[in-house]
């Protein structure tokens, strides 16, 4: 039986610390026309050899949602709320 590894936080490599509970802006749209959503980092697993995030959007297009993004490319498309 296997276990799945998860994180409450997890260092990028601009230093910054990424925390289940962070709430974000995900960048939504082309880079002029950029419309941010809010999201709340739920939970952070690793899946193969790559970490994860799921974010969970609070207000969107289309209501709730949810996203899985590598951790490892989390600044293309999310900003923290707290820095």
């Amino acid at each position: 039986m296997s276990s799945k590894k998860v994180k409450s936080e997890y260092k990028l490599k601009d230093g910054t610390i990424v925390r289940v509970g962070d709430m974000v802006k995900y960048r939504w749209g082309a880079d002029e026309n950029n419309v941010y959503l809010l999201g709340l980092v739920e939970s952070m697993e690793k899946d193969y050899s790559r970490w994860y995030a799921k974010v969970h959007l609070l207000n969107g297009p289309n209501g709730y949602g949810t996203i899985n993004t590598r951790l490892c490319e989390f600044h293309r498309s999310f900003d923290l709320t707290n820095q």
